[in-house]
Order: structure tokens, then C-alpha cells, then sequence
């Protein structure tokens, strides 16, 4: 009786230890293990930017929740933004949720979004779904939803889309200052802002990638463009998930009208983290912090 109690008692361990191991311990469904290793640094807990076009108030917030092992777990997003409609813009309210999941080499993100237009009820719309991808043994995406990614090492050099576009990321110092697009079918070059970007002696240090969130790395908009046009981006560059973020923080744009770089300025808190940006052309960005 005693040898079949303690049969009973080890595989109970054993159950326990496998469950423990399936979410990482930490007890979260999502915080399962994952060759994927988050930034290190400070956690952002939001970022907002804001910006006037044309006369008409832009916003984009985002706010992000972590797990256990310090993965990003959750962002809510809150958008105003302006629709163009036969000549007529509307003002659109949008929230947007993404939930992360990660399984080994396995990403998961499920995405839910509602369009409110106050001035036009029907044109509101609601949405939502679940896109995947795959990390490498480095823990980097080697694919996500439409998108094929080839780095050096952990440095993400291109990005091939089903659309049939390829982006070549650039990269000087650590830092990415741009890309270049071709169209796959003739390898001609669509677009070139190779050197684009520059940036500060100011080292981010910070968990989170101001240029992938600023766009610097274009691959982002692409992945949603056909899709999701206004839907708040994953972040998969700002938390590292395209590989080698950029090592100081951004500061100025290239000016192709003067042939010079135009320049933004940092504010910083006590602890030297970034607390705004306000970019050449106004757009400001306020970041809080989870401590």
C-alpha cells in the first residue's frame, strides 16, 4: 500500500512540475517559456503621441502590460484619427486591444478593434483575430503573418512580403537610420529612405525600441497596410522581436528639400529615461513608466 501511495505521490510531482513548466512558472496561461528573451532596461508602461494635420487633432496611445518574465503581455490602444470619405474628412475613434502568447519558437497575437465615427454611425466597424509567427533559435522572428525576415545574426537585413515588396534595413553604429524597398518581381527600387535617420549620443535605456515605435525600420506599416490600415502596429521592433534594436535613441529626419537633417528634442526624468519627444515636424511623444 505504501509503494502505490508513493507511485500515486510522484506522478502527482510530476503532473505539478510539467504544468509549472507549460506556463513559466509564473502561473499566466500566455507566460509560457520561449527561446524569445525580452529587452532589458526600464519597462515603458505607455507611450502617446499626438499631433495637429491640416488643422485636425491626431492621437495615438498605447499601453502596455508585462508578464512574469517581463514579455510584453498586453497593449490597449486608444486612436483619433481622420477618414477621407468623397471629399469629407471624419473624425474616427478607435480602440484596439493585442493580446501575447508565446510557446517555444511559437508567437500568437490575438487583436480585437472598433472604428467609432461620432459624425457618421454607419461607417463604425468591429473587428478582430489572431496573427502568428515563429521565432528563431536566436529568438528573433523568422516569419510573422505575410512576412519573411533574414538577419545577420540577431540584425534584421531584409524583410520579404507577400504583396511582392523587400525591405533592406540599414544600419550604422548600432543604430537603424532607414531602408530601402524594391519591388520583388524586377528587384527595382521603389523607395529609398536608406539614411533617413539620425540619432543623439543619448543611449535608450529604456526596454522599449523608439525607432521601431517612430517607424525608422518601415517594416511594420507593411505588414499591416493591406489589412489593417489604422490599426495600431504590434510593436515587434520596439520589443526586440525583429532582432538588434537600435542602441541610442533618435533625434533627427533627413530634409531632401534642403539636403540637411532636421532635428527633435528629449526631455528626461531624474533617472535620465525619456519622458517626451517632440520630432522636426511637432509630433510629440509623452512616455510614462511601470515603476
Amino acid at each position: 500500500m505504501k509503494n502505490i501511495l508513493s507511485i500515486l505521490m510522484l506522478s502527482l510531482c510530476a503532473t505539478f512540475v510539467a504544468c509549472s513548466d507549460s506556463d513559466g512558472g509564473d502561473g499566466n496561461p500566455d507566460g509560457g517559456n520561449s527561446v524569445y528573451v525580452p529587452l532589458p532596461g526600464r519597462k515603458v508602461a505607455s507611450v502617446k503621441t499626438t499631433s495637429k494635420i491640416n488643422g485636425r487633432d491626431y492621437s495615438w496611445e498605447h499601453k502596455f502590460t508585462y508578464d512574469a518574465q517581463g514579455r510584453i503581455k498586453e497593449i490597449n490602444s486608444e486612436i483619433v484619427h481622420h477618414r477621407e470619405y468623397n471629399y469629407k474628412f471624419f473624425r474616427c475613434n478607435m480602440s484596439s486591444n493585442a493580446k501575447y502568447r508565446f510557446n517555444g519558437n511559437e508567437l500568437e497575437i490575438e487583436y480585437s478593434v472598433a472604428r467609432i465615427y461620432p459624425d457618421e454611425p454607419l461607417m463604425n466597424s468591429k473587428e478582430n483575430g489572431k496573427d502568428r509567427g515563429a521565432f528563431n533559435q536566436a529568438g528573433v522572428l523568422s516569419k510573422f503573418d505575410l512576412a519573411d525576415f533574414v538577419y545577420s545574426g540577431t540584425s534584421l537585413n531584409e524583410a520579404y512580403f507577400e504583396t511582392g515588396e523587400r525591405f533592406e534595413i540599414k544600419h550604422e553604429r548600432g543604430n537603424v537610420v532607414g531602408y530601402v524597398v524594391y519591388d520583388i518581381a524586377d528587384d527595382k527600387v521603389k523607395a529609398d529612405f536608406s539614411h533617413k535617420y539620425g540619432y543623439s549620443s543619448l543611449k535608450n535605456k529604456t526596454n522599449f525600441d523608439f525607432s521601431g515605435y517612430f517607424g525608422c525600420w518601415g517594416v511594420e506599416s507593411n505588414i499591416y497596410a493591406t489589412r489593417m490600415p489604422y490599426y495600431a502596429s504590434y510593436q515587434l521592433a520596439a520589443f526586440g522581436m525583429l532582432g538588434a534594436t537600435s542602441t541610442h535613441l533618435p533625434i533627427s529626419v533627413y530634409n531632401e528639400e534642403t539636403n540637411m537633417y532636421d532635428y527633435g528634442e528629449w526631455k528626461f526624468d531624474s533617472k535620465d529615461c525619456p519622458i517626451s519627444y517632440t520630432d522636426p515636424s511637432g509630433r510629440k511623444t509623452t512616455i510614462t513608466y511601470v515603476d
